[in-house]
């Protein structure tokens, strides 16, 4: 959120360098992403516009004649909006301005040139030529009152202060909540904040009903009617303002529900009160199939779930998030009906997901802003539109409250509070007031304070809140060091920690990359992959983050595979992501059981793009030579076998395991899984593995030790093929396993598996390379011979093998 300095000077008195603010705020939790100087620019200054004439060879254009202080200049001005006595900005020979019709933002050396042949001695600037908006129609005029002949930064300069901020401060999300922070950090009252207007004794309000269908969705609407309006453009004040925090300037009356949603942090709505049809507004849910054109002119098609303002007709806004076009402000508009409500957070976000259409107003309310904020929004709105068009109101508004308190929220706060969470004292007049300074009201007790949490802060509701508070007003640098009571715990080995990292970092050196999800979800997304699970074994959360995910995940698999799906659509180089971490299963109403597990996904070609190479895309044997990879590095021996899953495309499967025991799975995703993720790659292949039965494993065999470095073999190897005729449903790795058993076999390689011409029907042939090499002497030609004699001989009687000629 980007915030001028100008605008917080309005409310806090402050004498510091922005470097100064800017380290404050960050220190206290509001954190300034970067700093931009605006408005300050050599030889530009205010003058005054003391003569026009019209230009001789030109109908556009004028002579201008102005004066700074003690010198007159002449200039050529194509502007529209300027009149004799205007003070406006006026740039010298030798200024550096914007090229207003250059795309990029070219700056120019501004020269005196003859225009139309008259000498045009300076520029009457636009806002857009000093860089510090985007208009470039008319020129910018300044305040009646402004001082002539100084320079321009002192009337327009201005800070830009762009704040990344956290999601629980929405009170931030505007300037009061900004300058209340840093007047609390320096010691200093918020300056007044006028809400007060002068509204009539005429009840102009009761020329509209107003009726709220369903208060879970809106706790809290007010309104009022302005009449005797005159829709134009805002003054310079209001624009520049809006233009400075990247804000369009639009007309007077939208111009201020949009300054006051910055400045206070509660979203505004005007509709033409004239386009209401029926005098009516009604809050309601939105009919399944019903249409409405917000003002960004897009048809929106809503259902049930949505909540949307409506007239006695049609609907006529959605709530929290964009108004339509039907009920818009427009040249014409004369009476405007101005709202101010609370949405329900979790309704407005999903409304917005739905329909893929975010604002100012849906980042406000998704963040859950309290109910005594609207009035004071729509109160201060009335104060500026009314000084702005001169309009009429009556003193009361419209204020439905679906429940009774609205500022009565408290806590008790405890005095040795502070002492207990910090570990240090705070004395309670520092406390009382770092907290009143911030908005809050504290009335004491005997053991603490009763303490009235403002309508602007959601995200107080405990004593710890409060301590939060006062700890990054008073400042965390200020907490001081204390030395730890007693001797610290003694080290002690962490195999499980130490076998995951180890899993991990293999991976990755493997040429993987790491995924981190969030362990929530939902039933529908998961189902994707979780096939004919019930739906009672779900651990369902009782206050989600995010209500659209309210189960803990039970598996990785939906994570990477949405990973994947993600990255297909914009990555066209090999995808390989793993995410190692918990999941959660349903333990009887006991303690949830939380074992880790890590999930590997691979699609896409199977190497880097490479200009005298072909490629091809990755398939089931890489992904099972990186578990067998990744299983050598921890010094285990792992075995696949056939596995029938749904999960999988039939035939292209495996279970792993180690040791005899089943640890794990992979095998490429079936294909009508792979759809409901909208991939755009199809072929994808997965792997999962149980960290937890693998360590159970590791720890009960005595024998296992983890992989040592040893000397490299010296002496010499030698290999051996060898050609055999095979049942077909003979498996390569029972083969393997066999053949390894002699001691002298080092390795062996598959080059060769063949079913067709020359080999017996149900028959396969396979090819297999032996690397045979002694770690104690060089073996001879006839050892081999023993050696392969031995093996063919117990492949014969074990698997009734044949050897190829």
């Amino acid at each position: 959120m980007k915030v001028p300095l100008s605008w917080i000077k309005e409310y806090v008195d402050i004498d510091l360098s922005p470097e100064e603010i800017s380290h404050k705020l960050t220190m206290a939790g509001n954190e300034v992403d970067s700093i931009e100087k605006i408005g300050i620019i050599d030889n530009v200054y205010s003058g005054q516009i003391i003569d026009i004439s019209r230009h001789p060879n030109a109908d556009r254009l004028s002579i201008v004649k102005v004066r700074l202080e003690n010198e007159e200049y002449e200039v050529v001005c194509g502007a529209k909006n300027i009149s004799l006595n205007d003070k406006i900005v006026f740039a010298k020979e030798g200024a550096i301005l914007i090229d207003p019709y250059s795309e990029d933002s070219k700056q120019v050396k501004l020269k005196k040139s003859k225009i139309r042949g008259i000498l045009s001695t300076g520029m009457v600037c636009s806002s857009k030529e000093l860089g510090i908006g985007d208009d470039h129609e008319g020129v910018v005029i300044l305040p009646k009152d402004t001082k002539i002949g100084i320079p321009i930064s002192e009337v327009l300069g201005d800070v830009i202060f762009d704040f990344e901020l956290t999601p629980n401060r929405p009170d931030c999300l505007g300037v009061l909540g900004i300058a209340r922070d840093l007047g609390a950090i320096i010691g200093k009252k918020l300056n007044k904040f006028d809400t007060s207007y002068n509204g009539t004794d005429k009840d102009s309000n009761s020329k509209l009903k107003v009726v709220i269908e369903d208060p879970e969705l809106c706790s809290r609407y007010t309104a009022t009617i302005i009449e005797n309006i005159k829709i134009e453009p805002s003054p310079e004040w209001l624009k520049n303002r809006l233009i400075a925090i990247g804000e369009r300037p639009v007309n007077n009356i939208v111009d201020v529900t949009n300054y006051v949603m910055f400045e206070t942090g509660q979203p505004l709505h005007a509709f033409d009160y004239k386009k209401i049809q029926g005098n009516n507004i009604k809050v309601r849910r939105a009919n399944n199939g019903e249409n409405l054109v917000t003002l960004d002119g897009k048809i929106r098609n809503l259902d049930d779930s949505m909540v949307v303002i409506s007239d006695s007709n049609r609907a006529i806004g959605l709530a929290g998030i964009m108004g339509g076009e039907n009920s818009e402000i427009s040249d014409d508009t004369t009476s405007i009906v101005l709202e101010a409500a609370t949405w329900s957070p979790t309704n407005n976000r999903q409304t917005a997901k739905k329909l893929d259409l975010n604002s100012q107003a849906t980042l406000r309310f998704e963040k859950g802003l309290k109910k005594g904020l609207c009035e004071i929004g729509l109160r201060r709105a009335i104060n500026l539109i009314l000084k702005i068009t001169n309009g009429t109101t009556s003193k009361d508004i419209f204020d439905i409250n679906t429940e009774i308190n609205i500022h009565t929220e408290k806590i008790f706060f405890q005095y040795e509070k502070i002492k207990k969470v910090l570990g240090f004292e705070i004395k309670n007049n520092l406390i009382e007031q770092t907290l009143e300074l911030l908005g809050f009201k504290l009335e004491r007790q005997k053991e603490g304070w009763d303490v009235e949490i403002p309508s602007w802060r959601p995200d107080i509701s405990i004593q710890e809140d409060l301590v939060e508070e006062v700890a990054r007003i008073v400042g965390y640098d200020d907490i001081p060091t204390t030395i730890l009571s007693g001797a610290p715990p003694s080290s002690q080995p962490q195999n499980f920690i130490q076998l995951r990292e180890k899993i991990s970092d293999v991976l990755i050196s493997l040429g993987m990359y790491e995924s981190i999800n969030y362990p929530t979800t939902s039933i529908e997304g998961e189902k994707r992959v979780l096939i004919d699970e019930e739906e009672t074994k779900y651990i369902k959360l009782k206050n989600p983050v995010n209500s659209e995910f309210p189960i803990m995940r039970r598996s990785l698999i939906e994570g990477v595979l949405e990973n994947i799906a993600n990255n297909s659509k914009v990555w066209k180089e090999p995808i390989k992501i793993f995410e190692l971490g918990k999941v959660f299963h349903d333990n009887g109403g006991r303690k949830p059981d939380e074992p880790y597990y890590i999930v590997g996904g691979f699609a896409g070609p199977r190497n880097e793009i490479n200009w005298d190479s072909e490629n091809s895309d990755v398939d089931f044997y890489d992904v099972k030579g990186v578990i067998e990879s990744l299983f050598e590095e921890i010094n285990l021996q792992p075995n696949f076998e056939v596995l029938d899953n749904p999960l999988f495309v039939p035939g292209t499967s495996a279970s792993i395991k180690i040791l005899n025991e089943v640890i794990g799975v992979l095998g490429q995703v079936n294909i009508n899984i792979v759809e409901k993720f909208s991939s755009e790659i199809q072929k994808i292949f997965i792997f999962e593995l149980s960290i937890e039965k693998l360590f159970d494993l590791i720890e009960k065999n005595k024998n296992y030790t983890l992989k040592k470095f040893s000397e490299f073999n010296r002496l010499p190897s030698s290999y051996r093929d060898l050609s055999l005729i095979v049942n077909s449903d003979i498996f390569v790795q029972d083969l393997i396993a066999q053949i390894t058993k002699n001691k002298l076999v080092k390795n062996i390689n598959i080059f060769d598996v063949f079913e067709g011409k020359g080999v017996p029907k149900n028959k396969k042939a396979i090819g297999l390379r032996l690397t045979y090499q002694s770690s104690n002497k060089t073996i001879t030609s006839d050892e081999i011979n023993k050696s392969e004699q031995k093996i063919i001989k117990e492949l014969k009687n074990k698997f009734d093998i044949d050897i190829r000629e």
